[in-house]
């Protein structure tokens, strides 16, 4: 094992020296660089991009680094556009270095991602199978989201509630788009899981356990 692949294995770093790599260390390593910072770093708004080195499986603590020592060049991005980050990065590692920066919070459930925009302050809940693939069309109109207002929660509208979480009461809060997704949050989350199935309030709703209801 070579020194440089050892402090590889400690964390990742910006200093790594490929070529004093072994082949077979060189094939578990991973890089998170914008386009064009290999070899020499890329001049972009704000700077310069300083590529990240990690082994294969340490995603996170990669992208919290290149959140780190990127910090005013992604403070500088046009992100509700497309960015060279973002061309150049998978989309979950793409998440990953938003959230670390501090721009998204993001929650996975079982059928649902719950995703908070810094810009916004507004919280989207986000159908996972059209999550996970990726793209920006997992935000657009169309898709399969709910958009939560600043200044409430699906928490704080459950709270709320007066037996059951249904569409109506959804709207009442400011809720927008595919109000589904809203009830499948309530579903997937541990603290909500319960038969709603009364037929008073229909399939869509989430009835209150009864404890919560006394």
């Amino acid at each position: 094992m070579t020194k440089a692949f050892d402090q590889l294995r400690e964390r990742p770093r910006t200093d790594v020296r490929k070529n004093l790599l072994s082949y077979e260390e060189r094939m578990v390593l991973r890089e998170i660089s914008v386009a064009g910072t290999r070899g020499t770093q890329r001049k972009a708004r704000g700077g310069r991009w300083t590529p990240v080195y990690y082994l294969e499986g340490d995603d996170q603590r990669a992208a919290e680094l290149f959140a780190e020592v990127n910090a005013e060049r992604i403070d500088r991005l046009n992100r509700s556009g497309r960015n060279s980050p973002q061309s150049s990065l998978s989309r979950p590692l793409y998440d990953r270095v938003l959230e670390a920066a501090g721009y998204k919070t993001i929650r996975k459930y079982r059928t649902v991602v719950v995703e908070g925009r810094h810009e916004s302050s507004r919280t989207l809940v986000i159908d996972r199978d059209y999550y996970e693939p990726g793209g920006a069309q997992r935000y657009s109109s169309g898709s399969p989201n709910a958009r939560v207002p600043a200044g409430t929660s699906l928490d704080e509208i459950y709270e709320a509630a007066e037996g059951a979480v249904t569409y109506d009461v959804l709207r009442e809060h400011g809720v927008e788009g595919d109000l589904r997704m809203a009830i499948r949050y309530f579903r997937d989350n541990g603290l909500y899981e319960r038969e709603f199935e009364e037929q008073a309030y229909g399939a869509e709703a989430v009835v209150k356990r009864e404890t919560e209801t006394s």
